[in-house]
């Protein structure tokens, strides 16, 4: 079995997201801002300017054992959910590093996360990049199917 890794490793991967993040929101235009949790929440929500999906928020989450990331793609949709149920799981079958996932109330999110002993810049930025990607490329099509 595999040992949690100490307060002290989890603090320290918590001050590098912190130190990626103020790097990142200076020098990427698509990251507008910031906003920390409190002090318990270990988690830090990135505002995202997007092209096709104008703004968004994608949540970075520093859990035990790994780093939980998401954003919102859609809310609920009222029409055409299985054809959007569809689409979205057979493009999961394609991407990398994240998924869609639909929460308790029907909105559709991209998420995934992983091991805390892989958190580091370039991951980070896979991350956010991933799901920036995954958001711009599906958003027109499930709000043209969904909400229209």
């Amino acid at each position: 079995m595999v040992e949690p890794p100490n307060s002290e490793a989890r603090a320290a991967v918590e001050q590098f997201v912190d130190q990626w993040i103020t790097s990142e929101v200076a020098e990427n235009p698509a990251l507008v801002g910031v906003e920390r949790g409190g002090p318990d929440d270990h988690l830090w929500i990135l505002r995202v300017a997007g092209e096709v999906k104008q703004a968004f928020a994608i949540w970075l989450r520093v859990d035990q054992r790994s780093l939980f990331f998401e954003t919102n793609l859609v809310p609920a949709p009222p029409k055409e959910r299985e054809a959007i149920f569809e689409l979205l799981l057979r493009r999961n079958h394609t991407m990398r590093g994240a998924a869609f996932e639909i929460a308790a109330e029907g909105a559709i999110y991209v998420a995934g996360q992983i091991p805390l002993t892989q958190v580091n810049a370039e991951t980070l930025d896979a991350i956010v990049g991933a799901l920036y990607q995954y958001t711009e490329e599906n958003f027109a099509a499930v709000l043209r199917l969904g909400f229209q």
